[in-house]
């Protein structure tokens, strides 16, 4: 069959994408699982995990997006949105910094920053040591991992408590020190919005603190809400992250029970090869990425090959497929983007704009899928015995268009385990209706910087 990946994408452009001007569709080599809470009113007495769900959906939607029409994984870019857009920040404020402060205020406004950013690495450091040793402490002696009590009372002797909030506390000192000498009038109203990004940004008030278990982990999770999470300590800790927050356009219930964007696409040997990818890109999104791959021994990869070749039909289907649009954060500031010292001095700021910068494109939705179903039909029967290769407890693993099926699957309250169906002509790989995958993202483009280098070739001598 000719049938590709970009066929693939082209449905889930039609289904799930709705794309607005001047968006695309970022496929997304592994569609991982999303643990979701199936109600987001069951309080965590009754095992529901809000908050838990929207670290959840956070943890895929703060995330910075590769220039590639068809990238990443599970874990998608190891660079947060938050982590390159405050480097942009920082590089943009130097500018304004540089025609508004005195060369003394910017000597030692350069001395605050990196003490900060300093300081900020350490308590990764430290929380991160936190976390692993908590974790491993708490099995040994049947904590829940959410115990904040006990994970309190270890914290305070074992764990790096103290010298976190030592740090936290010298952070926030310097930060009102930065905060004072960047507090004045400045004659450019463009510079003037650098700084109130810069302020909105950096303050407490943009951050929350989202629990890294479920809340039913938590001795007091049916408190939790914005208003409690904003108010526990500042920074990480083993059971809290302290992270920027985000909001989406849909609730977590509609995401669990929605048939939107329901398919079920039907493929032959006469079916067209599409290149949609390569066109709305205007680059190739193939590849190495084959949208079959399947992991066994090597006689058996023969035997599963030999079995293909004869294969005449394949669906793809799935209960729903949908955007999840990620709602403008106040700290995140796409027009600055656009802003004169960026047009100024484009290749200053390629590596955030430029072919491979980290904020060409920026995430407006993520895209997900529910009860994800690929049934082939064969002219014979199937040979191999997919049921028991690739079942949860098999050793193998199989994958279509970045969904895999197999061993070392991992399975939740609300992420059930998938089903392979072989009978005669027909074989079936199915996940649950009520799991999740997140499939990709719907991204913008900035395009500032590809109109500033063709304007200054266009005004060179």
């Amino acid at each position: 069959m000719k049938f590709s990946l970009d066929n693939y994408y082209e449905i889930l452009k039609m289904k799930a994408g709705q794309l607005a001007a001047g968006e695309l569709l970022q496929l997304k080599v592994i569609a991982d699982t999303i643990d979701l809470t199936a109600d987001d009113k069951t309080p965590a007495s009754q095992g529901g995990y809000v908050w838990f769900s929207y670290f959840n959906l956070l943890n895929r939607s703060d995330r910075a997006i590769e220039p590639e029409p068809v990238s990443g994984g599970a874990a998608t870019s190891a660079l947060t949105l938050t982590s390159v857009y405050g480097k942009f920040l920082s590089k943009l404020r130097g500018y304004v910094v540089l025609a508004n402060l005195s060369p003394d205020d910017q000597k030692r406004l350069s001395k605050l920053d990196e003490d900060i950013r300093a300081m900020g690495d350490d308590i990764t450091k430290l929380y991160i040591q936190d976390r692993k040793n908590w974790k491993d402490f708490a099995e040994a002696m049947g904590y829940r991992f959410g115990d904040d009590q006990a994970f309190v009372q270890w914290a305070q002797y074992s764990g790096n408590l103290q010298r976190i909030q030592t740090l936290i506390n010298d952070i926030q000192m310097k930060s009102f020190e930065r905060k004072t000498i960047l507090d004045k009038k400045y004659q450019s109203q463009e510079d003037a919005d650098v700084i109130a990004a810069d302020f909105a940004f950096s303050s407490p008030s943009s951050r929350l603190r989202y629990p890294v278990y479920p809340d039913y982990q938590y001795s007091d999770g049916d408190s939790f809400n914005p208003v409690y999470l904003a108010r526990l300590p500042l920074g990480s800790s083993a059971i809290f992250d302290d992270r920027h927050a985000i909001s989406w356009g849909k609730t977590l219930k509609h995401i669990k029970s929605t048939s939107d964007g329901a398919f079920s696409g039907v493929f032959d040997r006469s079916s067209q090869e599409s290149k949609s990818i390569s066109t709305d890109w205007k680059a190739s999104g193939r590849g190495s990425y084959g949208f079959l791959s399947a992991r066994a021994s090597a006689s058996e990869s023969v035997s599963i090959q030999e079995d293909f070749i004869k294969a005449q039909k394949l669906t793809v289907g799935a209960k729903a497929a949908f955007r999840i649009d990620i709602n403008p954060p106040t700290w995140f500031k796409v027009g600055l983007f656009s802003h004169r010292y960026v047009k100024d001095n484009p290749k200053d700021f390629e590596e955030f704009f430029g072919a491979k910068g980290s904020l060409r494109y920026y995430p407006t939705a993520i895209v997900v899928v529910r009860g994800i179903s690929v049934a082939f039909e064969s002219s014979q029967k199937w040979s191999y015995d997919y049921k028991k290769t690739f079942s949860a407890s098999g050793g193998g693993r199989f994958g279509a268009f970045g969904f895999n099926f197999g061993g070392g699957a991992s399975y939740s309250s609300t992420v059930k385990e998938h089903k392979v169906d072989q009978a005669g002509t027909k074989l079936e790989f199915s996940d649950d209706p009520n799991t999740i995958r997140f499939v990709g993202y719907i991204v913008a483009q900035n395009t500032t910087y590809d109109a500033s280098i063709d304007n200054i070739v266009k005004n060179m001598p």
